[in-house]
């Protein structure tokens, strides 16, 4: 529906309530677009109102996931995924303490290629301190970008018989 510039996310996130009370973040690169992409962000959605989806920044999956890595640049990927049915709005971050320090969401989703609880997550802490749930949503799909890609690079056209 709406990308966010991240400068205006404390307005729009006001304006937003006048509609809705019950916020739902969920984070990541969404780097090629897939199934799994978008059974995640349905599954998301049920759980609030809205959903604001903050997309990683170039800067942050290359720090992340190398310098090979992101694939489609941060603007197309946030328009990509704001253009699905289940997103209220996407916004591009670099930090994600300041991003759930903004949003305050009412649960924060997190995805299935990440655990709830691990070491150096303190973004799940703050969800909580702030009156917040963090929610596992488990996969309903068994690929992931990475093995997209793989099997995009490793293509063999069948042979003509």
């Amino acid at each position: 529906m709406a990308v966010v510039v991240w400068e205006e996310l404390p307005v729009y996130l006001e304006k937003l309530k006048e509609d809705y009370f019950r916020f739902v973040l969920t984070c990541g690169s969404f780097d090629i677009l897939n199934l799994g992409h978008l059974r995640y962000l349905e599954d998301c959605r049920k759980h609030g109102d809205c959903l604001i989806v903050g997309i990683d920044s170039d800067q942050l999956i290359k720090k992340h996931k190398g310098n090979d890595r992101p694939y489609y640049p941060q603007a197309d990927r946030a328009e990509l995924v704001a253009g699905l049915k289940p997103v209220t709005c996407t916004v591009v971050f670099d930090n994600i303490m300041d991003l759930v320090k903004i949003v305050q969401p009412k649960f924060f989703v997190v995805s299935p290629t990440t655990k709830i609880r691990p070491p150096g997550r303190p973004e799940l802490d703050l969800v909580m301190r702030q009156g917040g749930q963090v929610i596992y949503v488990p996969s309903r799909y068994d690929g992931h970008t990475t093995d997209l890609v793989e099997q995009i690079l490793n293509f063999k056209p069948a042979q003509n018989q």
